[in-house]
Protein backbone atom coordinates (compact mmCIF):
# COMPACT_ATOMS: atom_id res chain seq x y z
CA UNK A 1 0.00 0.00 0.00
CA UNK A 2 1.15 3.45 -0.37
CA UNK A 3 0.43 6.69 1.01
CA UNK A 4 -1.06 9.96 -0.32
CA UNK A 5 0.73 13.21 0.31
CA UNK A 6 -1.98 13.62 3.34
CA UNK A 7 -0.78 10.31 4.88
CA UNK A 8 -3.76 8.49 4.26
CA UNK A 9 -3.46 5.24 2.54
CA UNK A 10 -5.24 3.73 -0.53
CA UNK A 11 -4.65 0.32 -2.17
CA UNK A 12 -2.23 -0.80 -5.55
CA UNK A 13 -4.99 0.54 -8.30
CA UNK A 14 -4.12 0.28 -11.88
CA UNK A 15 -4.50 3.59 -14.47
CA UNK A 16 -8.06 2.14 -15.41
CA UNK A 17 -9.39 1.77 -11.74
CA UNK A 18 -8.00 5.78 -10.83
CA UNK A 19 -9.75 7.21 -14.21
CA UNK A 20 -13.02 4.85 -12.80
CA UNK A 21 -12.76 6.95 -9.67
CA UNK A 22 -11.89 10.07 -11.38
CA UNK A 23 -15.09 9.35 -13.31
CA UNK A 24 -17.29 8.87 -10.42
CA UNK A 25 -16.03 12.26 -8.50
CA UNK A 26 -16.51 14.13 -11.27
CA UNK A 27 -19.74 12.81 -12.32
CA UNK A 28 -20.76 13.35 -8.59
CA UNK A 29 -20.00 17.10 -9.13
CA UNK A 30 -21.67 17.18 -12.28
CA UNK A 31 -25.06 15.74 -11.02
CA UNK A 32 -25.41 18.23 -8.64
CA UNK A 33 -25.72 21.32 -11.19
CA UNK A 34 -27.83 19.55 -13.06
CA UNK A 35 -26.68 17.53 -15.73
CA UNK A 36 -27.67 14.07 -17.08
CA UNK A 37 -24.06 12.37 -18.39
CA UNK A 38 -26.01 12.10 -22.18
CA UNK A 39 -24.71 13.97 -25.00
CA UNK A 40 -26.23 17.08 -26.42
CA UNK A 41 -27.60 16.42 -29.76
CA UNK A 42 -28.98 18.55 -32.62
CA UNK A 43 -33.18 18.80 -32.87
CA UNK A 44 -33.70 17.02 -36.63
CA UNK A 45 -34.71 20.00 -38.98
CA UNK A 46 -38.20 19.56 -40.23
CA UNK A 47 -38.88 20.56 -43.55
CA UNK A 48 -41.97 22.27 -44.45
CA UNK A 49 -44.76 20.07 -46.05
CA UNK A 50 -44.44 21.09 -49.55
CA UNK A 51 -40.32 20.43 -49.46
CA UNK A 52 -39.43 17.53 -51.83
CA UNK A 53 -37.42 16.18 -49.26
CA UNK A 54 -34.89 14.76 -51.83
CA UNK A 55 -31.21 16.00 -53.00
CA UNK A 56 -32.73 18.99 -53.92
CA UNK A 57 -33.11 20.11 -50.48
CA UNK A 58 -30.01 20.90 -49.19
CA UNK A 59 -31.81 21.19 -44.93
CA UNK A 60 -29.54 18.09 -43.77
CA UNK A 61 -27.53 18.14 -40.37
CA UNK A 62 -24.22 17.21 -42.69
CA UNK A 63 -25.11 20.00 -45.61
CA UNK A 64 -26.05 22.87 -43.00
CA UNK A 65 -24.41 26.25 -44.22
CA UNK A 66 -25.29 29.18 -45.36
CA UNK A 67 -27.12 28.35 -48.82
CA UNK A 68 -28.99 25.20 -46.92
CA UNK A 69 -32.17 25.71 -48.64
CA UNK A 70 -35.71 23.71 -48.75
CA UNK A 71 -36.51 23.26 -52.50
CA UNK A 72 -40.07 22.46 -53.96
CA UNK A 73 -40.50 19.41 -56.68
CA UNK A 74 -39.99 20.75 -60.13
CA UNK A 75 -43.48 22.25 -62.03
CA UNK A 76 -43.10 22.59 -65.57
CA UNK A 77 -45.58 23.37 -67.84
CA UNK A 78 -45.43 23.74 -71.60
CA UNK A 79 -46.53 26.14 -73.94
CA UNK A 80 -49.54 25.20 -75.21
CA UNK A 81 -48.80 28.00 -77.99
CA UNK A 82 -45.45 26.04 -78.65
CA UNK A 83 -43.41 28.94 -77.97
CA UNK A 84 -41.02 26.94 -75.07
CA UNK A 85 -41.55 25.63 -71.29
CA UNK A 86 -42.01 27.24 -68.04
CA UNK A 87 -39.97 25.56 -65.07
CA UNK A 88 -40.57 27.18 -61.37
CA UNK A 89 -39.33 25.79 -57.56
CA UNK A 90 -40.42 27.26 -54.61
CA UNK A 91 -37.49 27.55 -52.29
CA UNK A 92 -37.24 28.65 -48.55
CA UNK A 93 -33.33 29.40 -47.48
CA UNK A 94 -32.47 29.20 -43.92
CA UNK A 95 -30.39 32.57 -44.14
CA UNK A 96 -33.01 34.55 -45.62
CA UNK A 97 -35.76 35.83 -45.07
CA UNK A 98 -38.93 34.44 -46.36
CA UNK A 99 -39.54 31.91 -49.47
CA UNK A 100 -38.96 32.68 -53.21
CA UNK A 101 -39.88 31.21 -56.72
CA UNK A 102 -37.32 30.46 -58.93
CA UNK A 103 -38.46 30.49 -62.15
CA UNK A 104 -36.84 29.23 -65.74
CA UNK A 105 -38.36 29.92 -69.12
CA UNK A 106 -36.72 28.40 -72.69
CA UNK A 107 -38.24 30.37 -75.77
CA UNK A 108 -37.86 29.10 -79.17
CA UNK A 109 -36.53 32.12 -80.69
CA UNK A 110 -37.19 32.95 -84.50
CA UNK A 111 -35.62 30.32 -87.05
CA UNK A 112 -36.11 32.04 -90.20
CA UNK A 113 -34.74 35.66 -89.36
CA UNK A 114 -31.58 36.69 -87.17
CA UNK A 115 -33.13 39.95 -86.20
CA UNK A 116 -36.05 38.81 -85.44
CA UNK A 117 -34.52 36.46 -82.89
CA UNK A 118 -32.44 39.24 -81.74
CA UNK A 119 -35.28 41.33 -80.96
CA UNK A 120 -37.15 38.14 -79.47
CA UNK A 121 -34.17 37.63 -77.15
CA UNK A 122 -33.79 41.43 -76.51
CA UNK A 123 -37.49 42.11 -75.86
CA UNK A 124 -38.89 39.20 -73.84
CA UNK A 125 -37.06 39.05 -70.65
CA UNK A 126 -38.88 42.86 -70.69
CA UNK A 127 -41.97 41.60 -71.33
CA UNK A 128 -41.47 38.50 -68.52
CA UNK A 129 -40.45 41.59 -66.16
CA UNK A 130 -43.48 43.79 -67.02
CA UNK A 131 -46.02 40.74 -66.82
CA UNK A 132 -44.38 39.59 -63.14
CA UNK A 133 -44.61 42.93 -61.71
CA UNK A 134 -48.14 43.23 -62.78
CA UNK A 135 -49.01 39.51 -61.26
CA UNK A 136 -47.57 40.82 -58.24
CA UNK A 137 -48.88 44.11 -58.07
CA UNK A 138 -52.58 42.68 -59.01
CA UNK A 139 -52.17 39.90 -56.06
CA UNK A 140 -51.16 42.36 -53.44
CA UNK A 141 -53.95 44.79 -54.44
CA UNK A 142 -56.47 41.16 -53.96
CA UNK A 143 -54.82 40.73 -50.93
CA UNK A 144 -55.53 43.79 -49.60
CA UNK A 145 -59.02 43.11 -49.92
CA UNK A 146 -59.34 45.43 -53.05
CA UNK A 147 -60.79 42.84 -55.12
CA UNK A 148 -63.22 45.68 -56.49
CA UNK A 149 -59.71 47.58 -58.19
CA UNK A 150 -58.79 44.36 -59.73
CA UNK A 151 -62.20 44.29 -61.59
CA UNK A 152 -61.84 48.12 -62.44
CA UNK A 153 -59.49 48.78 -65.95
CA UNK A 154 -58.67 52.17 -65.27
CA UNK A 155 -57.33 51.86 -61.58
CA UNK A 156 -55.84 48.51 -62.80
CA UNK A 157 -53.91 50.14 -65.09
CA UNK A 158 -52.02 52.59 -62.94
CA UNK A 159 -50.60 49.13 -60.95
CA UNK A 160 -49.58 47.93 -64.07
CA UNK A 161 -46.38 49.17 -65.80
CA UNK A 162 -46.40 49.53 -69.86
CA UNK A 163 -44.99 46.79 -71.62
CA UNK A 164 -41.42 47.77 -73.39
CA UNK A 165 -42.45 49.84 -77.16
CA UNK A 166 -41.78 47.46 -80.01
CA UNK A 167 -38.63 48.50 -81.60
CA UNK A 168 -38.16 46.10 -84.71
CA UNK A 169 -41.71 44.56 -87.16
CA UNK A 170 -41.09 41.47 -88.56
Amino acid sequence: MTTNPSGGGYAEVGVLGLLRVAYQAAKGLLDGLGATGRRWKRPPRECPGWCARDHTCTVRPELLGPMSEHRSPISTWWAKAGWGKLVATRVQGLNVDGDRLELRVQVKLSSTSDRLAFAQAYQIPQIVEAAITAGLAELEVQARGRADLVRNQHELAQHRPALPARRWAS
